[in-house]
């Protein structure tokens, strides 16, 4: 479950980032690799902000470690703040958007076993974890 005003009983155990990745009017979906909550599903760079880091250094860190992609943090578009609750934990959710302006080149790391760039409409049709087509849908005003 997701919402932008906080959830009933909401006891937030971390807090995340997510990054929905442009380039060309597709996106960059990641399929996950790991077992556990998403696995074999398609999501954009997501990850945990570690203690004393700001949120947009996480951004530009996940997408780095999950893409090998270089980022300016300068040019990250906020979307939101999300209070997101899963069955095992609750945790605060910050989306960004960044649109790269030259064809990257994408190494995806162990999490992933795969990578695909998508329109919009293709990404939503896509077996995504939970709340993935809601972010979508906000970043791009679906």
């Amino acid at each position: 479950m997701i919402s932008d005003k906080p959830l009933e009983n909401f006891r937030p155990k971390f807090d995340a980032v997510g990054c929905k990745l442009e380039y060309d009017g597709k996106i960059l979906l990641l399929q996950r690799n790991r077992k556990g909550t998403g696995y074999q599903q398609w999501s954009s760079c997501v990850g945990k902000i570690e203690p004393n880091e700001e949120k947009e250094d996480a951004v530009v860190r996940e997408v780095r470690e999950e893409t090998s992609l270089i980022i300016d943090k300068n040019n990250l578009k906020y979307i939101g703040k999300y209070y997101m609750r899963y069955k095992e934990f609750d945790f605060i959710f910050y989306l960004y958007q960044y649109t790269l302006t030259s064809e990257p080149k994408v190494k995806i790391n162990s999490e992933h076993s795969a990578y695909k760039w998508l329109t919009l409409q293709d990404a939503l049709k896509e077996d995504v974890v939970e709340d993935e087509a809601f972010c979508i849908k906000q970043a791009y005003n679906i």
